[in-house]
């Protein structure tokens, strides 16, 4: 029964306390945990934390000094009993000392192993802890990511409205030269007569019917481009305002959930 309630046991429980200091240091981001391995490129490994938390439970908990301490008992009762069944006269004197020294050794033996099992629940009540803080820490990241995409996918949205608006304006730009494509068409139809290069250089007095066509032509298609333009932005400036509406509310639903589930 030495050998089995051993130093060697509290040695391991003090090792795997310093561990457990080191997880703390490293799951509270202090700035001395730089030259831990669960750091990499400053950034913590939680996936090597939450498997070093699970491989210290298991450590702590490999012997529990509950079970040898009723081990203990059940010897020392066996002891008492044999004691009190023995004949007064077989009780010798090394027979006494025997006996005596057994219940020193259990008693000693119980107080070394009631010390170790409040040693034990302490540990493992600071490994939930920790395990309760990496819950947490996972559990914000995951919610920072979920935001992350939301606001990556808005962005998205905003570039595919932009995409569009300049597909738009091309289209404009085209209707434009196609508009304009019958008065120059009918400027050289008009060009023909209107000016005679062969003695003197003049220009015809018709040259007003030119204008007459091409100004109210080119106003008209101008105010016709601009009333378009402001109706199409107004249009867009309504479908931009409706679907940001409907990213936050998603947004709201999914943080929504991601607290439900916390």
């Amino acid at each position: 029964m030495s050998d089995l309630v051993s130093t060697t046991d509290e040695v391991k429980q003090r090792d795997a306390r310093t561990s457990i200091r080191q997880l703390e240091r490293a799951i509270s981001v202090n700035d001395d945990t730089t030259g831990f391995y669960y750091a990499k490129d400053g950034i913590i490994d939680l996936r090597t934390v939450a498997s070093d938390l699970t491989e210290h439970h298991r450590r702590i908990l490999h012997r529990p000094p509950k079970l040898y301490s009723k081990v203990i008992d059940a010897l020392e009762a066996a002891t008492d009993c044999f004691w009190s069944k023995i004949d007064p006269g077989d009780k010798t004197k090394a027979l006494n000392r025997l006996h005596a020294t057994l219940k020193d050794r259990f008693h000693c033996h119980r107080v070394r192993l009631v010390g170790l099992e409040k040693y034990v629940s302490i540990s493992v009540e600071r490994l939930n802890i920790q395990r309760s803080m990496v819950s947490f820490i996972t559990a914000e990241i995951a919610q920072k990511d979920a935001k992350l995409n939301l606001k990556i996918a808005g962005d998205q949205r905003k570039i595919a409205h932009a995409s569009k608006s300049d597909s738009q304006a091309m289209k404009a730009l085209s209707l434009l030269g196609a508009a304009f494509l019958p008065g120059t068409f009918i400027a050289s139809i008009f060009s023909m007569s209107f000016f005679d290069f062969q003695a003197q250089v003049h220009v015809s007095s018709k040259i007003w019917i030119y204008f007459a066509f091409m100004v109210p032509l080119t106003t008209a298609v101008l105010l016709g481009w601009i009333f378009w333009d402001h109706k199409r932005r107004r249009l867009q400036h309504q479908r931009r305002s409706a679907s940001n509406s409907i990213g936050s509310d998603a947004e709201k639903a999914i943080l929504y959930e991601l607290a439900k589930r916390k």
